[in-house]
């Protein structure tokens, strides 16, 4: 898993880490608006496009859209498209510039996604 995400972290090597921080709360706050997923890709096409420009942000779109089912799967429980343990490792490593995380239990996405929340909350864990 950790290699099929490992080339989409270049890709995203010209966003600083506020860029990638507003990004990744950008695409948590939306989710229920992700039916589809071109929803999502056009979502990370405009945000790139307000930043970088159209052919950044066309690089970009492609690459995700390659390896949209490692980052994304459709909930559940719920009709839109969800991080995947593989997606919401990739934020997290590219926004701390730390190695690769080890993989979290499956169960652990969803805590993982609650301590995210109340940390950009201000809320102590």
């Amino acid at each position: 898993m950790r290699d099929n995400v490992a080339p989409l972290k270049k890709d995203f090597d010209f966003l600083s880490k506020e860029e990638l921080e507003e990004l990744y709360v950008g695409l948590l706050r939306n989710l229920p608006k992700f039916k589809e997923k071109w929803d999502v890709v056009r979502f990370v096409y405009e945000f790139v496009t307000k930043k970088h420009g159209e052919s950044v942000a066309t690089k970009v779109a492609w690459r995700i859209t390659k390896h949209f089912d490692t980052l994304f799967e459709k909930g559940k429980f719920v009709d839109f498209y969800l991080p995947t343990e593989a997606g919401v490792r990739l934020f997290e490593e590219l926004i701390h510039h730390t190695e690769p995380m080890e993989p979290v239990p499956k169960q652990g996405v969803q805590l993982h996604l609650t301590a995210f929340f109340n940390i950009s909350r201000g809320v102590s864990v």
